[in-house]
């Protein structure tokens, strides 16, 4: 549903809550407060994403989110010498000698990346992929030797009445099984807005978004930004 529509449904929810009110306001004479009373009967819907913002901006303020580096990882003249993203990123297949991505990677990383290759159009299962960076070429792998690995947790831990969860990534060193980074974001869930979006907007399928939400807050981009990294 495009906006054109929601606006008018919204325009028309509010319209005949304010009279709806107002007659029975009139008719009972409830003088006092009655406009506070009809703004909180309009704002009632998006009660959520009120709570989800305030959510939203302790983590912000508290610092929660902030990267956390236990140490440097190794790098020669500022680089990574390689780097194994397969678990948070993808490429199509059209792209790997495509030259533009080749130089966009070695802004931060000298030798080669890994990360995996698909067909979107054709649904082909991913394959592990080498892009050689100095060579421009690339080759598919059965297993990564980068020494280190970005790895996504995917374990949510849910917070406050399941309206937000947590979500973490890490910089792994491969020669040393250690962890050596850590980041976190905060993400927004639509578990009390069934009514906002199925009645009020008029919205229907799982799949669709909530037109009103609150974005996520990441702080995989600081850490990225830390490391120097372009991915």
């Amino acid at each position: 549903m495009s906006g054109l529509i929601i606006f008018p449904i919204f325009i028309l929810y509010v319209v005949v809550g304010f009279l709806v009110l107002n007659f029975l306001f009139s008719l009972f004479k409830w003088n006092i407060k009655k406009y506070i009373i009809v703004i909180v009967v309009i704002l009632l819907p998006f009660w959520d994403l009120f709570i989800q913002k305030g959510i939203k901006t302790y983590y912000q303020a508290s610092g929660l989110l902030e990267p956390i580096l236990y140490e440097m990882p190794f790098k020669e003249n500022e680089l990574f010498k390689n780097l194994d993203i397969s678990k948070i990123r993808s490429i199509s297949k059209d792209n790997l000698l495509n030259k533009q991505i080749y130089d966009n990677y070695k802004i931060s990383i000298s030798d080669y990346i890994e990360l995996e290759s698909e067909d979107y159009f054709t649904n082909n299962s991913k394959k592990l992929t080498r892009l050689n960076l100095k060579e421009y070429s690339y080759e598919y792998i059965n297993i990564p030797t980068s020494r280190y690995v970005i790895i996504p947790e995917y374990k949510k831990e849910m917070i406050f009445f399941q309206m937000a969860y947590i979500t973490k990534m890490i910089l792994f060193d491969r020669e040393n099984n250690k962890i050596i980074a850590e980041s976190s974001s905060i993400e927004f869930t639509d578990r009390y807005a069934k009514f906002r979006r199925h009645y009020l907007l008029l919205q229907v399928g799982l799949t669709q978004q909530d037109f009103f939400y609150i974005n996520t807050e990441s702080g995989n981009f600081k850490l990225f930004k830390i490391l120097n990294l372009r991915i």
